[in-house]
C-alpha cells in the first residue's frame, strides 16, 4: 500500500525528526567540485503532477517523503549548494515546504517551462555550472555525481552526462552543464518538449556543443531504479528495507545487487 503524506490545513506536514540535517564540511580531501572553476550548484527538479503516480515526490517511505532521500544524499555529498526547482502551482507547495524544512533553497516558476526555472536558479545563485538530477531518483549514488563533475572538469565540454548512451540504471542519470552554454542556447529551445526536457536541445545539436559521456563498462541501462509507477515505488521501498547502511552511503552497484539478488549469494556490477 502506498502511504501518502498526512494533510494539514496548510498542506502536507512532515516529521522533521526523521529528516537528516544538512551536514558540516566533508572531511574528505579534494572534491571534484574543487576542480571546476567557479561555483557549481546541484539543481533538483521535482513536481507532484504525474499521470502514472500522482504526488510521487512526497509519497511516504520509511517515515519520510520520497524526495527527501535524494535531498539527503546530495546534502551529505557536500559537492555544492542544493537548490530545488518546482512550479508555482498550489499542488507543488508541499515540495517547497519540504525544501525549507531541510534548510534548502527552492526556486519556483512556470509549470510547463522547466528550463526557465533552471535559468532563474542559475542567475539567482550565480552558478557557473550546475548538476541536474530529477527528483524521481531517490536512489541516486552521490559518487555518480562526483564522477560526473570530475569528467566535466577533465576536459572542456558544455555538458557531461552518463546517458548518451545510457549504461547505468534509470534513476542514476546525471548531467553537469556549463551555465553560459545553457543560457546561450535557451532562446533556441523552440521545439515541442524543449522547455520541459531541459537538455534535449543539446543532444539534438551535437555538432554545436561539446558533449562528454561516461559509461559503466557494462549494460545496466534497462534496470529501473527511478520512480514513475506504483511498481517502481514498491521496488524503492523494498530496496530501502534491504539496505544495510544509510541510503546516502549506498553505491549504484549496491542497489543493483540488492535488486537482482534479494536473498544474497550473488553480486552486482563490480
Amino acid at each position: 500500500m502506498i502511504q501518502r503524506p498526512l494533510q494539514t490545513p496548510n498542506g502536507p506536514s512532515y516529521n522533521r525528526a526523521v529528516l537528516q540535517p544538512v551536514p558540516g564540511p566533508d572531511p574528505r580531501p579534494k572534491s571534484p567540485a574543487d576542480l571546476v572553476s567557479g561555483t557549481i550548484g546541484l539543481i533538483i527538479q521535482a513536481r507532484m503532477g504525474s499521470s502514472r503516480l500522482p504526488g510521487k515526490s512526497l509519497l511516504q517511505a520509511g517515515g519520510k517523503p520520497m524526495l527527501a532521500y535524494l535531498l539527503e544524499t546530495l546534502a551529505h555529498s557536500a559537492l555544492g549548494p542544493v537548490v530545488v526547482v518546482t512550479s508555482e502551482t498550489p499542488a507543488d507547495d508541499g515540495i517547497a515546504v519540504l525544501a525549507d524544512s531541510m534548510g534548502l533553497a527552492c526556486v519556483r516558476g512556470s509549470e510547463s517551462d522547466v528550463s526557465s526555472r533552471f535559468a532563474t536558479a542559475i542567475r539567482r545563485f550565480g552558478f557557473e555550472s550546475f548538476v541536474r538530477v530529477c527528483g524521481d531518483s531517490p536512489l541516486m549514488d552521490a559518487e555518480m555525481i562526483r564522477r560526473a563533475i570530475a569528467e566535466f572538469a577533465e576536459e572542456p565540454c558544455d555538458i557531461a552526462t552518463n546517458t548518451q548512451p545510457r549504461s547505468f540504471p534509470k534513476g542514476q542519470s546525471v548531467e553537469v552543464i556549463r551555465s553560459r552554454s545553457f543560457l546561450a542556447a535557451l532562446p533556441e529551445f523552440d521545439e515541442p518538449g524543449d522547455r520541459e526536457h531541459v537538455t534535449r536541445w543539446f543532444y539534438r545539436n551535437p555538432r554545436r556543443v561539446r558533449i562528454r559521456n561516461f559509461a559503466s563498462g557494462g549494460d545496466w541501462g534497462a534496470v529501473q531504479h527511478s520512480v514513475d509507477t506504483p511498481e517502481d515505488f514498491h521496488r524503492f521501498q523494498r530496496l530501502l528495507a534491504a539496505a544495510q547502511q544509510p541510503h546516502w552511503r549506498c553505491r549504484w552497484s549496491d542497489w543493483v545487487a540488492m535488486d537482482t539478488n534479494p536473498n544474497g549469494g550473488g553480486s552486482g556490477p563490480g
